[in-house]
């Protein structure tokens, strides 16, 4: 079925009625401006048809937006593709919008281009999607580093400078975790680890001995020489705990002993 002939005034005034914003723009002009915009554009923005014909729309960008979306863009208008792209947007009293907008080449009957343009106010899902992301980040945050070597054995290592926060956190996760996966033996691996907090030596020693209570053998490995020097004067770790220079060393003689 052919499409039903409507005017040229009819199509006008429903684009302008239309709910969702919409432009067109002349590639042919320096800049490619607006040559027509709908009321539901300008509700958008914040800024009247007056002030918007004959401009292009860097008037909606920012320090933030993102500068490889503008390209693609670009892209897709020299090359007379249609393209979507989520742009950081500023209405006219500066505050910050997420607009996912759509474009796509059109031509008239003398075979003029132009861009229609639509627009979507999508903040919201945006903001939800980061959400979901940073809550995403803070989930894998809280797992532990731990490397299951097989059914017995386990390594948690722990590098760089330890924070108290951050300690507390690794040792109240990962001794759930060894519990639930039933790890018999933990080589607690110190390498590359600088000096902690203050209480930094008793928070291990407290951890160690909350594993030993769960029936965890726990194998200090990596340790530096300041470290060992601070430790050095607790019979603790000269009795209950096994250390070795490497994780390599403690797993042979693991070998060894299983054997």
């Amino acid at each position: 079925m052919e499409d039903y002939p409507i005017s040229a005034n009819i199509m006008y005034k429903a684009l302008r009625l239309s709910p969702s914003p919409v432009i067109i723009a002349d590639p042919t002009i320096e800049g490619t401006p607006f040559v027509f915009v709908n009321h539901s554009f300008e509700k958008l923005t914040g800024y009247s048809k007056d002030e918007i014909i004959g401009k292009n729309g860097s008037f909606l960008q920012g320090p933030d937006t993102n500068v490889e979306s503008l390209k693609q863009i670009s892209d897709a208008i020299r090359n007379e593709k249609s393209i979507t792209q989520i742009l950081k947007n500023y209405k006219k009293n500066g505050e910050s919008f997420y607009n996912e907008l759509t474009i796509q080449p059109i031509w008239d009957e003398n075979n003029h281009l132009y861009y229609f343009g639509t627009q979507k106010d999508v903040t919201d899902v945006v903001r939800l999607q980061k959400e979901v992301r940073r809550s995403e980040e803070i989930i894998e945050l809280l797992k532990p580093p731990t490397i299951l070597l097989n059914h017995e054995i386990a390594i948690l290592p722990v590098s760089g400078y330890v924070g108290r926060d951050s300690f507390d956190l690794l040792c109240e996760k990962s001794s759930q975790w060894l519990y639930d996966k039933e790890v018999e033996t933990l080589l607690f691996d110190f390498t590359g680890t600088q000096k902690g907090y203050d209480g930094f030596v008793q928070a291990i020693h407290a951890f160690c001995q909350q594993l030993q209570l769960l029936g965890i053998q726990v194998i200090v490995t990596g340790l530096n020489a300041k470290l060992v020097q601070e430790w050095s004067a607790d019979d603790f770790w000269q009795k209950d705990i096994k250390f070795y220079a490497t994780v390599h060393q403690a797993l042979h003689d693991l070998k060894i002993e299983i054997k």
